[in-house]
């Protein structure tokens, strides 16, 4: 921590001295159906049970939706009119189109089947935007419009653009290491392949991933009802699991073991394949959390892929794999949030349809939150005496703190072009620090003006406190994220007018590799729950 001149009455202290009361309650959108498909209307608040962590819960707002409610409204006498369902609120479509290889039959398919999803589902009101994935330092414009022609041209352009390339994706990355697999003369050689090759795998999904965390960050703050579709060929939930199965097409049956040296038992390391379903789970909780609904669509592979020269039989055993690392990927994310998750064009029209319906029929359950911060809570939701009804909402709550929900605000912040800052922050690097033993040491100054920030008066004093949060890519496609001790700020009355026009300086002290870092940088305020951010990119050598 470092004060500028003339603030040297400034003070810190840990204690809070003051106390907020705040009420906050669950949003639940639940989508109700029967055993056709169909949306099930004109049920109450007394039909349904919602339960958290197994217990009833008492609900305290209660709305339907419904696109027939005009209609019916107009139609419908006064006091009938008065118990008709609701309008739908506003809707929030995001469509996050991946890096595919598609046939021009799938290409067609998939874009036409979009185009008319959108065609019958934005009204006025409504807003969408199309997102494709982001390289490193690349920012991605959140920048939703209600332009429906627009959105429909962008996303079926995005589409489209995904043709047959047998180096994207998940058949590059097999082809390439299949390719070099055979060339491998002893296991430990092949051990070693199989964990740089899963490595490129790992590195593009924490690509994808970072760009979903942004968006669900940025979506978090708006109003309405929200919904996120991901068209993707492959995100697995462990990146290059199937490089590590002596099964796939392509592996060396044996190995030459005359020249090989002899390797001791405690050279035999476990796979290097990395399992992320733990982050996965987080994202899933990220977005249900905030009220954002995800769907996923995943195009079959071309299962007349074949790899090598002497091999022109169908990849079958490797594909299947791939097909459902993915799965366990989108069914993490969309179970937790009331979505769906198909696989195959033919399935393709039924996930946009699906969405259609969802959308546009559809009851909002609340209940009020519990006083325990950053914890999940499992959710249930049954309509009673109707057990042949299929429900679908999320299935998580979690009430999140202010200082959390800034923290994944940073984070998006790494990605997103439009970084907000209310209070008006700045950040600069210092010059890396070469350590002894290797690495470097990066000290970034944030600044902001005192009179930005609300301080309260309490004696003779004005007080306020506020948190610095940070984001920093770690590698090509890796980040670490946190959250500096709360700092406390004590200004004499006295000093008061004089303190508002100076800066206030507080230093991160990071730890870094060589190579180009890109940096994020968040203060919230405590007492007004106002936040700045920045960015700046440091090469580190």
């Amino acid at each position: 921590m470092k004060i500028l001149p003339l603030l040297a009455l400034l003070a810190l202290q840990q204690a809070p001295f003051v106390e907020q009361i705040e009420v906050r309650i669950h949003d639940i959108d639940v989508i109700v159906t029967d055993k056709t498909g169909n949306a099930v209307e004109g049920l109450r608040k007394e039909d349904f049970e919602l339960l958290e962590d197994g217990k009833p819960q008492p609900i305290t707002n209660f709305a339907a939706y419904s696109e027939k409610a005009a209609t019916q409204i107009a139609n419908a006498p006064a006091a009938e009119a008065a118990a008709a369902p609701q309008v739908p609120p506003p809707r929030k479509i995001v469509f996050f189109v991946d890096e595919m290889s598609l046939t021009e039959q799938v290409r067609n398919s998939l874009a036409k089947n979009a185009s008319e999803m959108l065609e019958r589902t934005m009204r006025p009101g409504d807003e969408a935007m199309v997102i494709r994935p982001a390289n490193l330092g690349d920012k991605v414009g959140v920048e939703l419009t209600g332009d429906r022609e627009s959105v429909r041209s962008t996303l079926a352009n995005a589409i489209q653009a995904q043709t047959y390339r047998p180096d994207v994706g998940f058949e590059g990355e097999l082809r390439r290491f299949q390719l070099e697999s055979k060339r491998a003369s002893a296991r430990k050689e092949l051990l070693e392949l199989r964990r740089r090759h899963a490595a490129v795998v790992r590195r593009r999904v924490e690509n994808r991933l970072t760009t979903l965390r942004a968006i669900i960050a940025t979506m978090a703050t708006l109003p309405g009802r929200k919904v996120l579709v991901t068209f993707t060929e492959s995100l697995p939930a462990t990146p290059g699991l199937e490089f590590f199965d002596d099964n796939t097409p392509g592996m060396p049956a044996q190995f030459d073991i005359s020249d090989a040296p002899f390797e001791t038992p405690s050279e035999h390391v476990p796979p290097a394949y990395l399992d992320l379903r733990p982050v996965l789970d987080e994202l899933a909780r990220m977005a249900s959390s905030n009220g954002i609904t995800l769907y996923g669509i995943q195009p079959e592979f071309d299962l007349r892929l074949s790899f090598g020269d002497d091999d022109k039989s169908l990849n079958t055993i490797a594909v299947q794999r791939a097909l459902e690392n993915t799965a366990d990927t989108m069914n993490i994310l969309t179970g937790k949030t009331g979505g769906k998750f198909l696989r195959g064009d033919t399935h393709a029209d039924e996930v946009l349809r699906t969405i259609e319906r969802d959308v546009a029929s559809y009851y909002s359950l609340a209940y009020r939150a519990g006083d325990d911060y950053d914890k999940a809570h499992k959710v249930a939701v049954r309509v009673r005496n109707h057990p042949e009804y299929n429900i679908r909402a999320r299935n998580e709550v979690t009430r999140k703190s202010p200082p959390r929900e800034m923290t994944d605000r940073v984070v998006a912040a790494l990605v997103t072009a439009n970084v907000p800052n209310e209070l008006g922050i700045a950040a600069r690097a210092n010059p890396p620090v070469k350590e002894k033993r290797g690495g470097y040491n990066v000290d970034v100054d944030v600044g902001v003006l005192i009179g930005r920030l609300l301080l309260l008066r309490d004696g003779d004093k004005y007080r306020g406190k506020f948190t610095v949060h940070y984001a920093v890519t770690a590698s090509d496609s890796d980040f670490v994220s946190g959250m500096d001790q709360e700092q406390v700020v004590e200004v004499p009355v006295a000093e008061y007018e004089t303190a508002k026009s100076k800066w206030w300086r507080h230093t991160l002290h990071m730890k870094m590799g060589a190579g180009e870092h890109h940096i994020a940088v968040g203060v919230l305020d405590g007492l007004a729950q106002r936040a700045g951010m920045a960015t700046l990119k440091v090469d580190v050598k």
